[in-house]
């Protein structure tokens, strides 16, 4: 720690990259690095700066005043031109990554990515393209379809790969994104379907004793649910799930309002323990989701389920179990109000794009 103000710049970056590699953040390390950083921007040659970039988004690390001069440095479309396919995809995804849209910036990749002008991209990096496009809403129909059509070629994906496109998938499916399945032509959208219904597990869970804990008190509060439920690429933390609508409208009749805390059985789809990977770091300077976890929470809402979250850093200040039952009866309350809503079978017809991400 003491070093990093003295170290040269390439060592700096090359232990970003490695602490990104290893998904490792020491915290007052990362607090020199952010205070030395910035004043090293001009140093940096191109490629260190998408390395840069790339541990930032690996860590979930959003630092303006080091993003700000970072963008500025990438925005060079002769620098850009002198880029492979794989850093420009890259660029791309760690935009996504880190929830900064740069209307110039994107533009200028989108135009290098497409099909015949830049360099081919691997297989997982195209996936991630295409849900770095979904996110930000961009209309790129000719991009996608390259991108597709070469990743349709491959005998087989690799699990993170599978995993983006079912969130691809899904994002068309539910309206959020600003393609149709009739822009991508009939190969392309076959293909996807595909994709969707195989047989893969969902995104990695591990272990949580604070997801273990929400779900013991809100057992505790007549809640039932499952765990673990898939829906699309997502497993839910938790979720209560009607079979029919009658049988939701039969939940809402049951509730009793004078005992409110022991009639919240079924009162809610799914509640989502929300741990620290789903913060953008340096945590609580303020509190903000990733864009992963509010892609998540958007698709999820798009595809008809209700969603109540409980943030790690509101759990950790209720110290007794009374408070724990009081704060979940009250989230899942207020989602009680709101209309049960059962998945529809079909196809939704696409909705018009959400606004696109906004700059840090």
């Amino acid at each position: 720690e003491p070093q990093v103000p003295v170290l040269p710049t390439s060592l700096l970056v090359r232990y970003c990259t490695h602490l990104g590699a290893l998904e490792m953040f020491p915290q007052r390390v990362a607090a020199a690095l952010e205070e030395a950083l910035p004043k090293r921007i001009s140093e940096l040659s191109l490629n260190q700066a998408v390395d840069l970039l790339r541990a930032s988004g690996r860590l979930r690390w959003r630092v303006p005043a080091l993003l700000g001069p970072l963008l500025n440095l990438l925005r060079d479309s002769e620098g850009l031109r002198s880029l492979d396919g794989p850093a420009l995809g890259s660029i791309l995804y760690e935009l996504y990554r880190l929830d900064v849209y740069d209307e110039e910036l994107v533009t200028a990749l989108c135009k290098l990515l497409q099909p015949g002008v830049g360099q081919p991209v691997p297989r997982k990096t195209a996936s991630n393209v295409l849900v770095a496009l979904c996110y930000f809403s961009r209309p790129e129909a000719e991009l996608c379809r390259g991108l597709i059509h070469e990743l349709l070629r491959a005998k087989e994906l690799p699990p993170a790969a599978e995993y983006q496109l079912k969130t691809f998938e899904m994002a068309i499916r539910v309206g959020h994104a600003s393609l149709t399945f009739e822009d991508l032509g009939p190969l392309a959208t076959r293909w996807l379907y595909s994709v969707r219904t195989a047989a893969t597990r969902p995104e990695p869970q591990t272990e949580s004793p604070f997801a273990d804990d929400v779900s013991s008190v809100a057992q505790g509060i007549a809640w039932r649910h499952d765990t673990e439920v898939e829906v699309g690429p997502y497993l839910l933390d938790f979720a209560g799930i009607a079979e029919t609508e009658e049988e939701g409208a039969a939940a809402a009749e049951a509730f009793d309002e004078r005992r409110s805390g022991l009639s919240l059985a079924r009162s809610c789809v799914a509640l989502e323990a929300d741990g620290p990977s789903h913060f953008y770091r340096p945590h609580g300077r303020p509190w903000h989701w990733t864009s992963s976890s509010k892609l998540r929470h958007k698709l999820l809402v798009a595809a008809g389920i209700r969603v109540a979250h409980v943030p790690f850093y509101d759990w950790m200040q209720l110290e007794s179990l009374e408070e724990k039952e009081s704060y979940l009866t009250k989230l899942l309350l207020r989602k009680r109000s709101k209309r049960w809503l059962v998945t529809p079978q079909g196809p939704p017809a696409n909705r018009s794009p959400e606004p696109a991400a906004a700059r840090f």
